[in-house]
């Protein structure tokens, strides 16, 4: 599971199921699928096949997808759904025999800056047939109004949220089960990245500083935590990861610096940071500076993107150049050399979590939408 998926995640536990009953559809079953059961939300399965965007003329994929678009239509019909949320634009393009003929209202959520193809598409069908477009954060809100046309008045800003009783601090490292896992002691430093394999996650900046410091200071563990999503639908992923692997192994860094796949266990895992580093470049939010901060790890991020709205530097969190390894390697100096109070920056960050970007809030702000969407439909 990435960003998108948690951030879905978390809005299923915290909806409020007095007044809205979600009902989630995938073409598949999974990983992702099975957790949202476990909340007791009502899961369905249709068979579209995801696929790049350049894809869909295979007549294969198209007529595969044109019957799991009616499909749909049938079951939102019979289940009488009031409201559809998608993130997605080939989702977008398989719910239009719906929208057309039922009338239900769309909201789109963008999540991530697009590729030319992908948002001319988006930009026309949204016109046509998106009733809002909610944006994670003001930069790719921006973003989307900059590259776009006829688009300002169906969007706004609603920034995620994850559960502060999930993600709380502990006082003492030592007695973490991820650490233990690796074999860390308590006195070595362990600093980690918590990305899946994108091109514009920055994992190349990341083993980069990682040399400089390895070779300055020994008692320093480095990890990546994250996998590989999608990586059979778009083949760019492969061959993002090849090239961070080959990176990995021209630099030598052997057994300091670890590659994690994906975990579960994501609250124990922050916890067991002691510097958690986002090097994405323009990186759209950042939720999991936010499990961070609330966990009591130290945070440092690119000076880019979502980061932007959710650190201020030297307060609850530090900022380095964006796509710059040796700025990277001056702030983690900075940091490792014991000149920050670190106490008094990690209370300020879990502050700033529980104030502003906290399940509560997240999903209020969503709820407010839903409403007046049905109530606009029902008005129609």
């Amino acid at each position: 599971m990435g960003g998108g998926e948690y951030s879905i995640f978390n809005f299923l536990k915290g909806i409020n199921r007095e007044e809205f009953q979600p009902i989630m559809m995938f073409s598949r079953r999974g990983s992702f699928s099975e957790k949202v059961e476990s909340l007791g939300v009502e899961t369905v399965f249709i068979p579209y096949q995801t696929v790049e965007l350049k894809s869909l003329i295979n007549p294969k994929v198209f007529w595969r997808n044109i019957k799991a678009a009616f499909q749909i239509y049938k079951y939102l019909k019979n289940n009488k759904v009031d409201l559809i949320q998608c993130s997605d634009v080939l989702s977008l393009l398989i719910l239009i025999p719906s929208k057309i003929l039922l009338k239900i209202p769309i909201i789109y959520s963008v999540i991530f800056q697009y590729e030319l193809l992908r948002l001319l598409l988006f930009n026309v069908l949204s016109v046509l047939f998106v009733n809002k477009i909610i944006t994670n954060s003001k930069f790719i809100n921006n973003y989307l109004l900059n590259n776009t046309m006829f688009l300002h008045i169906k969007t706004s800003v609603v920034y995620n949220g994850i559960d502060i009783n999930l993600f709380q601090p502990v006082g003492d490292r030592k007695n973490n089960s991820f650490r233990n896992e690796l074999g860390i002691t308590n006195s070595t430093k362990l600093i980690g990245m918590v990305s899946r394999f994108d091109v514009w996650k920055g994992h190349k900046i990341f083993l980069e500083a990682a040399s400089v410091i390895l070779k300055k200071n020994k008692d320093i563990q480095f990890v990546i935590i994250g996998g590989l999503l999608n990586k059979n639908e778009m083949p760019s992923i492969n061959i993002y990861y090849n090239e961070v692997m080959n990176l990995y192994h021209n630099l030598q860094l052997g057994n300091k610096f670890l590659f994690i796949p994906h975990r579960d266990d994501m609250p124990e895992v922050v916890r067991g940071l002691d510097i958690l580093v986002l090097p994405s470049q323009n990186e759209p939010f950042g939720l999991v500076l936010l499990e961070a901060m609330a966990s009591g790890t130290l945070v440092i991020a690119s000076d880019s993107g979502g980061p932007l709205e959710i650190i201020e530097p030297q307060r609850d969190g530090f900022m380095f150049k964006t796509n710059d390894a040796e700025s990277l390697v001056t702030v983690l100096d900075y940091c490792l050399q014991g000149r920050i109070n670190l106490s008094e920056i990690t209370v300020s960050a879990r502050k700033k979590v529980e104030e502003k970007f906290c399940i509560n809030e997240y999903c209020r702000n969503l709820e407010k939408i839903y409403r007046q969407e049905i109530k606009e439909k029902m008005e129609y």
